[in-house]
């Protein structure tokens, strides 16, 4: 079974050649990895041409943001199986060889756990199994699926009108118009903490999470209530990470984190 790995960068020298390393290491014969860059101006192409014997395929060129990128790479993409590895994620030890062994015939989208790590922080992050109130909250974590190149045909790709919750958005477009969904509870990705969704949440994330959960069935009220919580949970969270006693309070407020030892 063929499987596309897709990776977009802008200016990434810091952390992409972690993230093509771990696509190397997966040893998987029948492998696609594309690189989409956005015309990066420091050392992200020399990076990417070190890696010639990795990469499949690469572009560099200017584009409308993440959603466009993503994009490029899917209809570049010839793979059954897409997964998407931003610059500074990486995938898990043998994640592929794990997806084609336990894939279901009839899956349309696959996912499972991650280990989330930065900021002195390590932790694994289980995505949900449950789905339903999809339009409540995003129960999964995006570096961890792995979606049928005939469900972005049937679906769609990715809306560039989203600047960082697009990712929430087709999946939860793709559950409405009933795509199948399974949920692997093994660690498929390594997920940086601190990247673009993080630094714009309050802004942006929330705001756009709001207008989703109101176009998938919410009203206005339920989605401001939620996104009022979520900026609450992000600014306890922000504060409990400058405590000494951090590591435990995240584990006790969160039942689907587990600490790990950096």
């Amino acid at each position: 079974m063929k499987i596309s790995i897709i990776t977009i960068t802008y200016n990434s020298e810091k952390t992409l050649e972690e993230t093509i390393q771990s696509i190397q290491a997966q040893n998987y014969p029948n492998l696609e990895y594309l690189i989409i860059d956005g015309g990066s101006t420091d050392n992200t192409l020399n990076i990417i041409k070190k890696y010639k014997n990795v990469v499949t395929k690469w572009i560099s060129e200017p584009d409308k943001g993440i959603s466009d990128a993503f994009n490029k790479g899917i209809k570049m993409a010839t793979g059954e199986i897409i997964g998407i590895i931003n610059s500074d994620d990486m995938l898990a030890p043998n994640a592929l060889n794990t997806v084609v062994k336990d894939i279901e015939d009839n899956t349309d989208v696959l996912y499972g756990n991650a280990i989330m790590f930065g900021n002195g922080e390590k932790y694994r992050y289980k995505s949900e199994s449950d789905l339903t109130g999809f339009n409540k909250r995003f129960p999964i974590v995006h570096p961890t699926v792995f979606v049928r190149k005939r469900c972005y045909e049937k679906h769609g790709l990715f809306n560039i009108n989203y600047r960082c919750s697009m990712d929430y958005e087709l999946l939860i477009r793709m559950y409405d118009n009933s795509a199948t969904f399974q949920y692997l509870d093994k660690d498929l990705a390594f997920m940086r903490l601190g990247g673009e969704n993080q630094k714009n949440y309050i802004k942006v994330t929330t705001r756009e999470c709001k207008q989703i959960s109101i176009n998938h069935g919410l009203s206005n009220f339920q989605a401001s209530l939620i996104r009022s919580r979520s900026i609450a949970r992000f600014l306890i969270a922000k504060f409990i990470r400058k405590t000494p006693f951090a590591n435990f309070i995240r584990k006790f407020i969160h039942s689907n984190k587990t600490e790990l030892d950096i």
